[in-house]
C-alpha cells in the first residue's frame, strides 16, 4: 500500500510540476513576445534620434559659420564707420572757415597758416611771438592736466572715439588713411 501512495504522490506531484512548467512556459514566452515588440517598437524611434542628432550637428555647424561670417560683418562695419569718421572729422579740418580770412583756392598750407596767424594775433591784440609761445603753452598744460575730462584733453592719435578691440577685429588703422598733403 504504501508503494500505491509513493506512486500517486509521484503523479501528483509530477503533475503539479508539470502544470507549473507549462504556465512559466507560456509566461516566458508571452514576456519573450513583449519584449521583442518592444525592440521593434524602439528601432523607429533610434532611427528618428539618430536622424535629429545628425541635423542638429548640421545645425551647429552652420550656426558656428554663420556666427563667423556675423562677427566678420561686425568688425568690417566697425572698420567702415572708423573710415568714415577719419574722413568727416578730416573734412571739417580740411574746411574751417575763419572769419576775416578770404578763402581762395590758390593759396598754399604755408600762406594759409600765415594768414590765420596773422588774424588771430590782431584780433587778440597779441604780438606774434607771444601768440606762438602761448598756443604751445597751452597745448602742453592741456595734456598733462588731470582736472580735465577725458573726453576734452587732446588726443595724439587723432580719435577721441574709443572701442573695445578684440583680436580679430581691430579699429581703422593709420595705414588705411591716404595722405591728403
Amino acid at each position: 500500500m504504501l508503494d500505491v501512495q509513493q506512486k500517486a504522490f509521484q503523479a501528483c506531484l509530477q503533475s503539479f510540476v508539470e502544470a507549473n512548467n507549462k504556465r512559466v512556459d507560456e509566461l516566458v514566452r508571452e514576456q519573450v513576445r513583449e519584449i521583442t515588440d518592444l525592440r521593434m517598437s524602439l528601432q523607429y524611434p533610434q532611427r528618428e534620434i539618430d536622424e535629429m542628432k545628425m541635423t542638429i550637428h548640421s545645425q551647429s555647424d552652420r550656426l558656428s559659420n554663420t556666427t563667423r561670417d556675423v562677427e566678420q560683418v561686425t568688425c568690417a562695419q566697425r572698420e567702415m564707420e572708423d573710415g568714415v569718421d577719419y574722413v568727416k572729422n578730416q573734412m571739417r579740418r580740411n574746411n574751417l572757415r575763419i572769419d576775416g580770412v578770404a578763402e581762395i583756392t590758390a593759396r598754399n598750407w604755408a600762406d594759409t597758416e600765415a594768414v590765420v596767424r596773422k588774424s588771430f594775433t590782431t584780433a587778440l591784440k597779441l604780438p606774434e611771438a607771444q601768440a606762438n609761445a602761448t598756443v604751445f603753452a597751452l597745448s602742453m598744460r592741456t595734456e598733462r592736466d588731470p582736472t580735465l575730462p577725458a573726453d576734452q584733453r587732446p588726443s595724439s592719435s587723432g580719435s577721441r572715439r574709443t572701442r573695445t578691440e578684440t583680436a580679430s577685429c581691430k579699429p581703422f588703422a593709420r595705414r588705411n588713411r591716404v595722405a591728403s598733403s
